[in-house]
């Protein structure tokens, strides 16, 4: 069963609390001047496997992903992970979407997030330029 937020933060901070607990005194000081701890997030559904995409966390805290390779297959799809529900939702978009790539970069500027270059397979390497403006809402 997925674990709600709450849940998944009082069950980080326990394990940490308990890492901490069972490491030596001089280990802990220096845990203990780090706040971080990772955990990993279960979800029903995710994108596919993929590396060389690009992540964008947007104005309202939800993470867009876009592209990426994944073994033989380049993408151009485009996913969100809200941060709130820990759900990732396929996000479909009018216009012309960039060709698939890996490799690229990303920014986002007010409510334009710029896709530039990558690696497009028998494409080659990309100079073009994209923008979707996060802007509009469905």
């Amino acid at each position: 069963e997925l674990m709600q937020k709450p849940e998944m933060m009082k069950q980080a901070k326990a394990a940490r609390a308990s890492s901490i607990a069972s490491t030596s005194d001089s280990e802990a000081d220096t845990d203990s001047e780090c706040p971080l701890f990772w955990y990993r997030v279960e979800t029903f559904t995710s994108p596919s496997a993929r590396n060389c995409h690009s992540a964008t966390l947007l104005p309202n805290q939800c993470l867009l992903l876009f592209g990426g390779f994944g073994g033989s297959r380049w993408y151009q799809d485009v996913a969100v992970f809200d941060t709130e529900s820990f759900e990732w939702s396929p996000l479909q978009a009018k216009g012309s979407p960039p060709s698939p790539r890996y490799a690229h970069s990303s920014c986002l500027i007010d409510e334009k997030l710029y896709f530039f270059g990558g690696y497009g397979g028998d494409d080659g390497w990309l100079n073009d330029l994209h923008v979707l403006d996060i802007s509009v809402k469905p």
